[in-house]
């Protein structure tokens, strides 16, 4: 894939896990793909599952933004699923990094 605009759904992420991600990409760390769902003209929504462990909603967004702040390409499968898009809706590149 080239570059596309990814939706995501969660609107605050881990500025540690971002950072420990971030490390690992500079010493050429391969990550897992990141599901997508395609919604055409380059737009592309995370795909969202549900961890049987931690019983919360996953989607790739630590990688995303993680990839989108070093500027590294990001492994992802396009997946037939619906769409979610929702009030919660918001570009990876507006996520917001936090404090932990």
């Amino acid at each position: 894939m080239t570059k596309a605009t990814i939706l995501g759904f969660e609107r605050y992420k881990s500025f540690s896990d971002i950072e420990q991600m971030a490390r690992a990409m500079e010493e050429n760390a391969e990550f897992p793909y990141v599901d997508v769902i395609p919604l055409g003209n380059g737009v592309y929504e995370l795909s969202r599952w549900l961890n049987g462990r931690t019983k919360c909603l996953e989607g790739g967004h630590h990688r995303s933004v993680a990839h989108y702040i070093m500027q590294k390409p990001m492994r992802v499968r396009v997946v037939n699923k619906p769409s979610v898009i929702d009030e919660q809706t918001i570009n990876i590149e507006d996520i917001v990094i936090v404090g932990d």
